[in-house]
């Protein structure tokens, strides 16, 4: 589960906006294990602003493809790691290659 905000800024000026933006997440991933993970991202585009249906569209269409291609890439990162680093930072087996049974261990003393 996570979080998820964006906060837009337009300046409007002679027919066209420029439009400023950050993306916020904070992301709260578990696979046998919790994982966190804290991003933001800087944006920054034009639109046409000749008249505002024209702005909202093309600003609608922008930020919908802006955070879509951003949501894709943490995608891609996250099946990777699935893979690669959250592998590599799991616990190996003990040298018996059997699972300690925490609950256990005071039997051991």
């Amino acid at each position: 589960n996570g979080r998820w905000r964006s906060l837009w800024t337009a300046n409007i000026g002679g027919g066209s906006a420029s439009i400023s933006g950050n993306i916020r997440l904070d992301i709260h991933y578990y696979e046998e294990g919790n994982v966190q993970l804290n991003t933001n991202k800087d944006v920054t585009f034009e639109v046409s602003a000749s008249d505002a249906d024209t702005f909202a569209r093309e600003f609608v269409e922008q930020v919908s493809n802006i955070e879509g291609e951003f949501h894709r890439e943490l995608e891609n990162n996250y099946d990777a790691m699935s893979t690669t680093t959250f592998k590599a930072l799991r616990r190996a087996l003990p040298i018996f290659r059997t699972m300690i049974k925490w609950e256990n261990l005071g039997q051991y003393a």
